[in-house]
C-alpha cells in the first residue's frame, strides 16, 4: 500500500492530497526466495540483477501504472521483453534463475504511488525497495535478500542507520522501505536521522529541526511510547521555478518520512509557506506511530488513520504551543465544512473508489472529532488505544475499530451512527454531520 500527501498551494491556494497508506501485516513468506542487487551507475540509473532459488517462468513486480516499466526499464539479459503491465518474460517462455534489469528514474512523480526510485540531491538517490521486491503469481512478496551498493563512494541510509553499502539485508517485518543512495551525509540526533537535500533553503532546514525534535517530543508524550526505531526523515526540493507555487508531497512507511517540496514558493520564508510545512511534516509524523497497528489486508479504509492523523496533528499543534485554541476549533469547522462538500459527491466508504481522497482526510477527521467528543478524551488517547488493541490482534480492521469505538464510549448506538455516516449517501451532509456530533454530545451528556 502506498502512502502519500500531496498539497499543492499556487495563487489560489488549491489543495490536492493523494491517499496515504501504510504496511500490511506481515504474514509468513512462501518457501521461493530471491537475491536482488541493487547497484547505482554514474549515469543515474540503477543495475538490478535478480537470482532466484527455484526457476522462474516470469519476474513478476507490484502494479505500477501501465507502460511504467516498458517506459522507463530495459532488460539487460538478453532473450526477456517487458510487458505493456510491466511483467517481465523469457521471449521463449524458459524458466530462468538470473535476470538483469536497467531502470531510469521518472521525471514526474506519480499519482497516489511511491516513486521506485527519484534522484536525490547532488548525485543521490531515494529507492523505495517495494517496487523492485519479487512476487509470486498470488501476489505475496518472495523471501528476499537485498544488497544495495551505491557509486563513487557514497552511502546507504535508511531504518535509522548509514552504512558504505548493505549486504544481505532484509527488510524489517517484511516490509518495504526507502533507502537512500548518494554521497550526501545524514544529520543524526537523538530523535532521528535525516537526509536533506543540500539545495534545501536554510529556513526550510530549520523549521524541519524544530518541527521534528518537537513535534516527536510531543507526539512520544501522547502515545507514551517512542517510535519502534529511530526515524529516518528524508527531505527533497525542487525549486528552479519562478511561479510562486509551494507543492508539498509527503509519503510516510514504517520509521519513515519522505518529503518533497516544489515550486519557487519556497525559495523564501512566508506565513502559508510556514504553515502548510508545519502541518504536514506533522501529519506524516503522526504516521509514525499509527503504523505500529498494521492492516489486516488492504481493504481496510484509509479514512481511519488519515483523519485521525489530521486531528492528532492539531493536538500536537496545541500541545506544542503553536496553536491557541481558536486555531483548534477553526481548524475543527474547516474540516466539518470540507466533509459537508465531499459528501454530496457520495458516501466516505466509496470515496477512494471515486478518486475523491480529500474525503478520507476530512470526513475522517470529523469522524475521528466525534468520537474524540464521545469519549471526553483526545484522538491521541484512542489511538494509544488502538495500536495496542492491533497489537492483541494481529493487525487491524474496520471492524475492530468500530468494536474499540463501541467499548470506549460503552455506547453501540452510538457506534452504529458511525457505522451509517460512513456508509450512507446524503442529500443534507450538514444534517448528517450535525446529527452525529449530536449523538457523541449524547454519549458524553
Amino acid at each position: 500500500m502506498g502512502g502519500h500527501r500531496l498539497i499543492i498551494f499556487g495563487v489560489l491556494a488549491t489543495l490536492l492530497l493523494g491517499g496515504l497508506a501504510y504496511g500490511l501485516v506481515a504474514v509468513d513468506r512462501p518457501s521461493q526466495s530471491a537475491r536482488v542487487t541493487i547497484a547505482q551507475r554514474d549515469d543515474g540509473m540503477l543495475s538490478v540483477r535478480y537470482r532466484f532459488a527455484q526457476p522462474q517462468h516470469a519476474l513478476l513486480l507490484s502494479t505500477l501504472p501501465e507502460n511504467y516499466r516498458a517506459r522507463l526499464w530495459s532488460v539487460a539479459t538478453e532473450g526477456f521483453s517487458i510487458s505493456q503491465k510491466g511483467v517481465i518474460r523469457p521471449d521463449d517462455n524458459r524458466q530462468f534463475n538470473e535476470i538483469e534489469i536497467h531502470a531510469r528514474p521518472d521525471e514526474n512523480r506519480l499519482n497516489k504511488d511511491y516513486q521506485p526510485f527519484a534522484p536525490y540531491g547532488d548525485q543521490g538517490q531515494l529507492i523505495y525497495t517495494g517496487h523492485f521486491w519479487p512476487k509470486l503469481a498470488n501476489g505475496q512478496r518472495m523471501k528476499t535478500l537485498f544488497d544495495v551498493l551505491p557509486a563513487n563512494n557514497g552511502a546507504v541510509v535508511g531504518l535509522g542507520r548509514a552504512a558504505p553499502e548493505l549486504r544481505s539485508w532484509q527488510s524489517p517485518n517484511a516490509h518495504p522501505a526507502f533507502l537512500y543512495l548518494g554521497p550526501q551525509k545524514p544529520i543524526e540526533t537523538s530523535e532521528f536521522i535525516a537526509v536533506i537535500d543540500p539545495n534545501t533553503p536554510q529556513w526550510i532546514v530549520d523549521e524541519f529541526n524544530h518541527i521534528a525534535s518537537v513535534g516527536l517530543e510531543t507526539l512520544a508524550a501522547m502515545f507514551e511510547a517512542e517510535p519502534t526505531q529511530k526515524p529516518d526523515l528524508f527531505i527533497s526540493v525542487k525549486l528552479d521555478s519562478n511561479d510562486g507555487q509551494l507543492s508539498y508531497a509527503g509519503d510516510a512507511l514504517p520509521g519513515q518520512i519522505q518529503i518533497t517540496l516544489e515550486g519557487g514558493g519556497w525559495q523564501n520564508p512566508t506565513d502559508k509557506g510556514r504553515e502548510i510545512f508545519a502541518h504536514s511534516t506533522l501529519h506524516e509524523a503522526v504516521h509514525l506511530w499509527q503504523t505500529s497497528a498494521r492492516p489486516l489486508n488492504d481493504k481496510v479504509p484509509g479514512w481511519i488513520h488519515e483523519g485521525a492523523a489530521d486531528a492528532i496533528t492539531a493536538e500536537v499543534l496545541v500541545a506544542a504551543g503553536w496553536w491557541d485554541g481558536d486555531a483548534f476549533a477553526q481548524d475543527e469547522a474547516r474540516a466539518q465544512r470540507e466533509c459537508t462538500a465531499r459528501l454530496y459527491y457520495g458516501p466516505v466508504a466509496i470515496a477512494a473508489k471515486r478518486g475523491d481522497y480529500r474525503a478520507l482526510y476530512a470526513c475522517g477527521q470529523v469522524i475521528a472529532q466525534a468520537i474524540s467528543r464521545a469519549e471526553g478524551t483526545s484522538t491521541a488517547a484512542f489511538w494509544k488505544a488502538f495500536v495496542a488493541k492491533s497489537g492483541d490482534n494481529a493487525g487491524y480492521d474496520e471492524d475492530l475499530f468500530y468494536a474499540l469505538v463501541a467499548e470506549r464510549t460503552g455506547d453501540v448506538d452510538f457506534t452504529n451512527t458511525i457505522r451509517r455516516f460512513v456508509r450512507t449517501p446524503y442529500a443534507n451532509p450538514e444534517k448528517a454531520i450535525g446529527d452525529l456530533f449530536a449523538a457523541a454530545s449524547a454519549v458524553n451528556g
